[in-house]
């Protein structure tokens, strides 16, 4: 019952996210669609075919990409039955009551070496100047394989700017020393502000980190910027640390602010 209520919720996170990765001039890249879409759902409680059809091109491109949307996957978890039987409400703690994981340990930006290994497997041994030579020599401006390196290159930061600028995750770039930390997201940093989002207030996270990842550009400072979500604890596995002593299991830093709304997942493969 939940999840057929939510379904136009769900057609519509698949809108924001699809139109992302559309060209601007395509009519279901508006940025107003979505507006217009939940509008018809306040308004009417169902959103017109017209609205679907230009927003077709969005919701096809999100659902081929698998945006993701924890509240909506677990619909039970976050709503309720609204008393009278008419429609749903927000729980009033939303969320799971523990969550534990490993998240990856690696940055989102397309990747070269990977990408024409599928064409020479060699090409991990190569560097710089030559590396640029072996690549132009394996993708001639307009081949395939260039115009298929684009296609990747485009998506995959697309993607990466959507998780930084659209709004789902407040605790990415942060300011250190009065400069904002910058560059590629770190997916175990967007994995962390995911855990905390989807954990209900006063319960518990534990996240597996390596030692170094607490040295990267603003990392701690986002740890420390993360509202209290009760027992949220960090977990060393890397063999050497560079640090003083510390405790197989250390808490984060709580801050003072009060807890965020949730926020729904931009994408899926990334917490979603």
């Amino acid at each position: 019952m939940l999840f057929r209520s939510l379904a136009d919720f769900l057609d519509a996170h698949r809108l924001r996210i699809g139109r992302a990765f559309l060209d601007d001039t395509d009519p279901a890249a508006d940025p107003l669609l979505a507006n217009r879409w939940m509008q018809e759902i306040q308004d009417r409680h169902v959103v017109s075919e017209e609205t679907r059809t230009i927003a077709a091109n969005a919701t096809a491109k999100g659902n081929e990409v698998r945006a993701f949307c924890w509240e909506l996957a677990f619909p039970e978890l976050f709503f309720e039955p609204e008393p009278e039987g008419q429609g749903v409400r927000r729980r009033e703690r939303p969320g799971f009551d523990a969550m534990v994981g490993n998240p990856p340990w690696d940055k989102l930006e397309p990747k070269r070496k990977e990408f024409f290994a599928q064409y020479d497997p060699a090409i991990r041994d190569f560097q710089g100047q030559t590396l640029a030579r072996r690549i132009t020599q394996l993708a001639p401006v307009g081949s395939e394989a260039d115009l298929r390196w684009q296609s990747y290159d485009s998506i995959e930061s697309s993607l990466a700017k959507l998780l930084i600028n659209g709004g789902a995750y407040q605790h990415q770039v942060v300011e250190v020393n009065g400069e904002k930390t910058g560059g590629k997201p770190d997916l175990f940093k967007i994995f962390l502000e995911r855990f905390h989002q989807l954990s209900r207030e006063g319960d518990a996270a534990s996240v597996a980190k390596t030692t170094p990842s607490i040295q990267v550009p603003g990392c701690l400072r986002s740890y420390a910027e993360l509202p209290a979500c009760g027992n949220c604890r960090s977990r060393d596995t890397s063999p050497i640390s560079t640090e003083p002593p510390r405790t197989a299991s250390q808490p984060v830093a709580p801050a003072t602010a009060g807890r965020r709304p949730l926020r729904t997942s931009p994408t899926s493969g990334l917490p979603p």
